[in-house]
């Protein structure tokens, strides 16, 4: 960690950080847990425990708290407009567990509260079509600020954080590398709303007046995960290599063109995608955005979180 994040950061060692913050109903909620552990192979149930159930239970705090203010602001305002969701903003590197985390929170919040609705969205659903990105020459930018649609992005936080009905996204598939044409995801009114993705706690050097708020500007609380590069390459091709083997007799999966290499050129063929595009994304775009996180969550190269930082500023 660089002199600056030391400085201003509070650092929770996971040996401090499991002890903190009360009991809710973890024993009604640990079966849950248990479940999202088997289903998650990059999640170890003891650290859930250790590391995510203290760090919801956190979340729901601010989440309660956060109610209690608006519904205050409300009534002294005699508005009768509905409440504002709660919002959280996942960021990280490609493959660093952005999606798996935004899951298990969910389901972390559900389970303290059986009527909360909450909602998941990755930022991948305003990328540029594969067609897209082909046309202006970007098929090898993917994932780069440029290659993503910035103000509708803003325009679609900004409405779900201003409480507006059926706010609708496109679709992102893993499977398919690509957004599906005809398909939206509609986000309605949920009491706590999550937003994962590489580029969340990006500013940009822009003149327009569309981009002069960014979408950090929305989230009540922020989360970065972290670890070593050579950690999140070595997961990035455990991924590819997954989408690969997922991709056998799919012949509409982006992974498909790789079916016939074999296990060594399928290797080699992640490791160069990642050191071309994802690390060179990560250090010029990435990385320099995870001093501007709430939280940020060192992850070591076995999954596990060894260490909690919290922003000074936040608290």
């Amino acid at each position: 960690m660089s002199n600056m994040l030391d400085q201003h950061f509070i650092t929770f060692p996971i040996d401090d950080w499991k002890f903190l913050g009360p009991d809710f109903n973890r024993a009604k909620f640990n079966s849950r847990l248990e479940k999202l552990a088997g289903e998650h192979k990059n999640f170890d149930f003891a650290n859930i425990q250790e590391v995510y159930s203290p760090l919801a239970e956190f979340f729901y705090v601010c989440f309660r708290d956060a109610m209690i203010v608006k519904q205050s602001r409300s009534h002294f305002l005699k508005m009768a407009e509905p409440l504002t969701p709660f919002m959280i903003g996942v960021a990280g590197s490609v493959a660093s567990g952005k999606s798996s985390l935004s899951l298990l929170l969910q389901s972390m919040f559900e389970s303290f509260n059986e009527d909360l609705k909450v909602e998941v969205v990755s930022t991948d659903s305003f990328l540029l079509s594969k067609e897209a990105l082909k046309a202006r020459g970007m098929s090898g930018r993917k994932g780069f600020p440029e290659s993503f649609h910035r103000v509708d992005l803003l325009k679609f936080v900004q409405d779900v954080s201003a409480g507006f009905p059926n706010v609708s996204c496109p679709l992102y598939s893993h499977r398919l590398g690509d957004i599906v044409k005809g398909e939206l995801q509609v986000i309605d009114r949920p009491d706590v709303f999550i937003l994962e993705g590489l580029n969340i706690l990006q500013t940009y050097h822009t003149s327009s007046a569309q981009e002069a708020e960014f979408v950090s500007d929305y989230f009540d609380v922020s989360v970065f995960l972290d670890a070593d590069i050579n950690a999140l390459e070595q997961w990035y091709v455990e991924r590819f290599l997954a989408f690969v083997n997922e991709a056998h007799g799919d012949k509409t999966a982006a992974h498909f063109k790789y079916i016939e290499l074999s296990h060594d050129e399928r290797v080699q063929t992640a490791k160069r995608i990642w050191n071309h595009v994802n690390a060179q994304n990560l250090k010029e775009n990435i990385l320099p955005s995870r001093q501007r996180a709430d939280i940020i969550i060192h992850k070591t190269a076995d999954h596990m979180a060894d260490q909690i930082m919290i922003s000074k500023h936040w608290l």
